[in-house]
């Protein structure tokens, strides 16, 4: 009679020892494995938000190395409607390299690129007028979560950054200079394991990575050359 009642005591049991086990060992797998996973096919608006500051930048600079008004026109309008959405980013944790590590801010803002665009269309009034009419947009307001912010790396030096990211969710980080030098970027797990490495031959650079789960990852900023002004920004 009181077989039954002690069997299914038995089986609660393994059941639950079970689950502790499962449970310890999906944690000592999550731990051991790298911290990337399948591409995420959701983009997040903070993730989307700093991708968009990263390609106006490219597009502002690229207006000025051709004198074209135009895109910095585009450049200031994609910029417009991702500044609501972005928020200043931590100083680097650490940074090393050469020299004192300043320099003469550059004005990156929406306003700087119309007033050249201005200027570069040299009295033609209708991209003086497409200009205006961009300033008068003005920005779509804020979303959140992204973070953009412009900083300073020393000759040779690497700047680290330390960033929680979202498991799941789409990570974004993108770096880009003011064409003195060439920087590089670098992601590690908090393992210590490389997640992305982007290392073309200018200082525009991005990467992006699904985290398998939520936790801290190592962002290194490397400088190839004399000091750089650089934009940096990360959901």
């Amino acid at each position: 009679m009181n077989s039954l009642p002690v069997s299914r005591i038995a089986v609660s049991g393994l059941v639950a020892l079970a689950a502790v086990s499962t449970g310890a060992w999906a944690q000592d797998k999550k731990a051991a494995g790298p911290n990337s996973g399948p591409k995420s096919q959701t983009v997040s608006p903070s993730a989307a938000a700093v991708a968009d500051v990263a390609m106006a930048r490219q597009l502002a600079r690229l207006g000025e190395q051709r004198k074209d008004p135009v895109l910095l026109i585009a450049a200031a309008r994609v910029l417009q409607e991702s500044a609501g959405k972005v928020t200043s980013p931590e100083k680097p944790e650490s940074s090393t390299g050469e020299g004192a590590g300043t320099k003469q801010a550059a004005d990156a803002s929406a306003a700087a690129m119309l007033a050249s665009a201005k200027k570069l269309a040299a009295g033609r009034a209708d991209l003086i007028a497409l200009a205006d009419e961009t300033a008068a947009a003005g920005t779509r307001g804020a979303v959140g979560g992204g973070k953009v912010g412009q900083t300073v790396v020393r000759s040779r030096g690497v700047d680290a950054y330390s960033v929680t990211f979202r498991g799941g969710e789409q990570a974004v980080v993108a770096i880009s200079g003011d064409g003195d030098s060439d920087l590089d970027l670098e992601v590690y797990d908090e393992n210590g394991g490389l997640i992305c490495r982007a290392n073309g031959a200018s200082d525009d650079e991005v990467c992006r990575w699904t985290p398998r789960w939520t936790g801290p990852f190592r962002i290194r900023v490397v400088n190839m050359g004399v000091a750089n002004r650089y934009v940096i920004g990360h959901n």
